[in-house]
């Protein structure tokens, strides 16, 4: 008889000693917009992000509207832009800002994101 493992929706943070509930987002946009706005006290780390762009555009990620995590990003229309996703983070905001994005022109973009609070 086979053994299933546990389902978990938790992402274990070494240097909290915690359980960091995983959470999701849905990316629907045709401006720059505010991805998850900003906790008291957290840091909003990505763990995956896919982006869709309905025409040709360049995208940006930003920590509070101020701070790059990412470099402009060439968006081809109907390619999806999709990262490795990691346990441990692709990058992640300051403490207390929002995560944003940054669009080079009014284009449609869709997509998700996967994320803790840390």
């Amino acid at each position: 008889m086979a053994m299933e493992a546990a389902r978990s929706d938790a992402v274990y943070d070494a240097v909290s000693s915690a359980n960091l509930p995983i959470q999701y987002a849905s990316i629907s946009t045709a401006a720059s917009a505010d991805l998850v706005a900003a906790v008291a006290g957290k840091r909003i780390r990505v763990l995956d992000i896919v982006l869709v762009a309905a025409g040709a555009v360049t995208a940006q990620l930003q920590s509070n509207a101020t701070t790059n995590l990412t470099g402009a990003m060439s968006l081809i229309t109907g390619v999806p832009l999709g990262f490795s996703a990691s346990q441990f983070g692709l990058f992640q905001t300051g403490v207390g800002e929002k995560l944003n994005l940054v669009l080079g022109g009014a284009v449609q973009i869709s997509g998700f994101l996967v994320y803790v609070l840390v």
